[in-house]
């Protein structure tokens, strides 16, 4: 069963990690006994220099270079907010940004390697913009832009792209119009490249299917893996476009829940949330909309790969923005919000709920460990 506090005390001394599959004070028991410390509003915001969002919160991120002492959010109030979370206990907004979206913000990430001083989000406007901190105030700058077609911009992630060519802050974007978008942070907007079309046949007529996720392979960073509307989630090999010399790159393999197939399931009935890859990218988390938390075994080589656990009891419904994560130094845990307002922590191994914590009077869209 799983082991005590002493007994993982007693085996780091010895020099071993344990065999209960936990770290030290992520035991079953230390989970069940999380809280919340408290939300970042208070009835003397005022006096302690506490202001909420006007609007739904959307996303969450920490700056994981100063050890998690930054936290920013983006909000259907169109405004980004930045964080002081050195007293967990006491966090203080440091700062408001009054960008220029005209429209939800939807994703917002600190650019890597910029010592907490640049942003990136994006929204239901179809903007992706870079925010300068600090001396240069809330300067943004466009860096790309699909309202010219209505299409919003889901979400983004960083990709370390020199293995094929570009930058090491290189974008890409998860969009609406069924587009992933290549968008390199040094150059401007004309230099933007569509590099994935996630299309549907139906006879003679070939559909936009929307994108709202993408996570590349850290290890393997020329693997990105790219979820869309259905129970389909593609993994692409951004080599092709350099070595085969192809426009954009094919998906090489696909993971799919078994009991997913495409002849039982309306394809547009289910959707993925989120993707996420676990430490040392063994496996892959999904958060599907209309369904549960699944996860996938990425080296596996066959086709189509099946899920390897599944994690059920939380709501995932309301809105298609819900992320989920790994949680524990070796993610012996994996958690996400619902539309009960609760946060739900489950054991990665047993698939057990370790946890389950009221954040939110109504529907909870993310949950970020603490780097």
């Amino acid at each position: 069963g799983p082991m005590s506090t002493p007994r993982l005390l007693r085996e780091r001394e010895l020099g071993g990690r344990g065999r209960g599959g936990a770290s030290l004070g992520f035991t079953p028991g230390c989970v069940r006994q999380l809280q919340l410390a408290g939300p970042l509003e208070r009835s003397d915001r005022e006096e302690m220099g506490y202001l909420s969002h006007a609007g739904c919160v959307n996303c969450v991120t920490w700056n994981e270079e100063d050890d998690g002492r930054t936290l920013v959010s983006g909000s259907d109030d169109r405004t980004i907010k930045v964080w002081d979370t050195r007293d967990l206990h006491n966090v203080r907004l440091r700062a408001t940004l009054l960008t220029c979206h005209t429209n939800n913000i939807f994703d917002v990430k600190f650019v890597p390697h910029a010592g907490a001083s640049q942003l990136v989000s994006c929204g239901l406007d179809g903007q992706l913009r870079l925010h300068f901190l600090g001396g240069r105030g809330a300067e943004a700058l466009l860096l790309g832009e699909n309202a010219e077609y209505g299409d919003m911009i889901r979400s983004f992630t960083f990709w370390d792209g020199e293995s094929v060519g570009a930058g090491p802050s290189t974008v890409l974007t998860a969009q609406e119009d069924g587009n992933v978008t290549l968008v390199d942070l040094r150059a401007g907007v004309h230099h933007n490249r569509i590099i994935y079309e996630n299309t549907s046949s139906n006879g003679a007529f070939r559909t936009s299917v929307n994108v709202l996720a993408v996570a590349p392979h850290s290890v393997a960073p020329n693997c990105v893996a790219i979820g869309a509307t259905g129970p389909n989630i593609s993994l692409i090999d951004m080599r092709m476009m350099v070595v085969h010399g192809m426009r954009k790159p094919q998906p090489v393999r696909y993971y799919r829940p078994s009991f997913f197939d495409d002849e039982s399931v309306d394809s547009f009935s289910l959707s993925v949330s989120s993707l996420v890859y676990s430490k040392g990218d063994n496996e892959l988390l999904a958060n599907y909309q209309d369904s549960m938390l699944f996860t996938f075994n990425t080296r596996c080589q066959d086709q189509v790969v099946p899920h390897k656990a599944v994690y059920g009891g939380h709501v995932n419904h309301q809105t298609f923005l819900k992320q989920a994560a790994y949680f524990g130094p070796r993610d012996e845990y994996v958690m996400c919000g619902s539309d009960s307002g609760h946060i739900w922590i489950y054991d990665r191994h047993t698939r057990r709920v370790a946890n389950l914590l009221r954040a939110d009077r109504h529907i909870v869209n993310g949950c970020m460990p603490h780097p």
